[in-house]
């Protein structure tokens, strides 16, 4: 059986810069942050997040701003994570 939730999770080079910069934040990133550090246009990280929260890769964390951080519970994520950093994608 076909695991969608890794084509959903992988399917742009967004997606794959907002797990990056997830997984070397020491704390969970907003909107803004996850703008400046990854260079993507506001709107791209809006569907992005959106698609990343369909699949349970990342959790909102409810605040004043809301902010974003990885799902470390999710296997299938932390299985790609350490693929990435294996790679060098992630250092």
């Amino acid at each position: 059986m076909v695991n969608k939730s890794v084509e959903i999770g992988l399917s742009s080079k967004g997606r794959l810069r907002i797990i990056r910069e997830l997984e070397i934040s020491n704390s969970p990133l907003s909107l803004y942050m996850l703008e400046r550090r990854t260079g993507l246009r506001r709107k791209s990280i809006r569907s992005d997040i959106a698609a990343l929260l369909s699949v349970n890769w990342i959790i909102e964390v409810k605040g004043r701003v809301t902010k974003y951080e990885l799902n470390r519970q999710n296997h299938d994520l932390m299985v790609i994570v350490r693929a990435l950093r294996e790679i060098n994608y992630i250092e």
